[in-house]
């Protein structure tokens, strides 16, 4: 397999929305940040293949994706970040919380017999409740990413220093914009039809980093691309030495595995190769067994996007979101085993969006 790192660097404000569409007047179109996976893949994947002038094979018959096969075999997106100068941030995980007196605090799971009588949200199908272990009344701050050094050291079971942390501010800040509605027959103003949208300014060296994986050919590592809405430009350069993260390590016992890019599930909040068994939810392969023990996971998001070929948009599916945080405990066999999904992702049923980069995990010990 081949690693290549890209950056690109916006030559103007981006345009990165979601789902959510204008319905009236006065409605507020907020930026994605950070934007899915599916949005540097789109980008990536057409600019290569207008370098190669195999845009126009794009059909009906004929799709985007298997164009790309052709040139570049099985390939997807294994992680993204925010390079400010040449140190890559990351989303920060679940189970990394921020207090403003206290720092960084990670969610320990605690045996749900020591909140015998009290009411949790978390699910009753789980043995064990992550739970933030300080005395920090308050509630955590927001506004941070890690340092790809520092999600290594969390990764690791280390403890996460301020140091280890970038404001977003530091980062991006969001530009608002006003607009007006326009008549589609006429092209004059439509009266009263008035809303407002973001758009993000990234701060001065500062550009996204996407690092792909593929089997064969070489990526496009230059030129000027089309990137997020409305056709607003990026820079391509390539990324030198990227950071390997979350590599799962022989010989843990009890293991994390956090979502790198939101993942579709065919069963709600449990992740695929993940199935209820009897009175437990285990993940079987290549030999180990490990019992799930606790998860924090965040409210599910719907992602869609657009057809090329069918000029329509794309199926709408619920995604378990980046960041979300499972803690396994191995009952046979060894974590090596994890090795196949850290390299290809956890999707299977799911292709087109695997090559968007949907699916993408890190490990930790836990």
């Amino acid at each position: 397999m081949i690693y290549t790192a890209l950056k690109l660097r916006p030559l103007d404000v981006l345009h990165l929305r979601g789902n959510r569409l204008f319905g009236g007047p006065g409605d507020h179109g907020e930026a994605l940040m950070p934007p899915w996976p599916s949005v540097f893949a789109g980008a990536i994947y057409s600019h290569a293949m207008a370098v190669e002038n195999r845009i126009s094979e794009v059909s009906e018959s004929k799709k985007g994706p298997e164009i790309i096969k052709e040139m570049y075999g099985d390939t997807w997106i294994h992680w993204i970040g925010l390079a400010k100068k040449e140190q890559v941030c990351f989303p920060l995980p679940s189970d990394l919380v921020i207090f403003k007196e206290n720092g960084p605090v990670t969610m320990k799971p605690v045996k749900k017999d020591l909140f015998s009588g009290c009411f949790t949200g978390h699910t009753v199908e789980l043995p064990e409740i992550p739970v933030i272990q300080t005395r920090e009344q308050r509630k955590p701050s927001t506004g941070y990413w890690i340092t790809a050094d520092g999600l290594k050291k969390h990764l690791r079971g280390e403890p996460i220093t301020e140091s280890d942390l970038v404001l977003t501010s530091s980062l991006w800040l969001t530009d608002p914009r006003l607009g007006i509605a326009l008549n589609t027959m006429t092209r004059t103003a439509e009266e009263g039809r008035i809303y407002t949208t973001e758009a993000v300014a990234l701060a001065e060296d500062t550009a996204f980093v996407c690092l792909f994986r593929h089997e064969k050919g070489d990526l496009p590592n230059s030129g000027i691309c089309r990137l997020g809405g409305d056709g607003r430009g990026a820079e391509i350069t390539e990324y030198k030495n990227p950071p390997e993260i979350g590599r799962p390590e022989s010989g843990w016992k009890r293991f994390r595995m956090i979502l790198a890019t939101p993942c579709p599930s065919e069963h709600g909040w449990i992740p695929p190769h993940v199935k209820k068994e009897g009175d437990g939810i285990y993940l079987a392969l290549n030999g180990l067994r490990a019992r799930l023990m606790s998860a924090a996971v965040n409210r599910y998001e719907v992602i869609s996007g657009w057809d090329l070929a069918k000029k329509c948009p794309k199926d709408a599916v619920r995604f378990i979101p980046a960041g979300s945080v499972y803690w396994f405990e191995v009952e046979q066999g060894d974590t090596s085993a994890l090795e196949e999904i850290w390299k290809a992702g956890l999707i299977k049923t799911f292709a087109d969006r695997r090559r968007e980069g949907f699916g993408s995990v890190w490990f930790g010990r836990a």
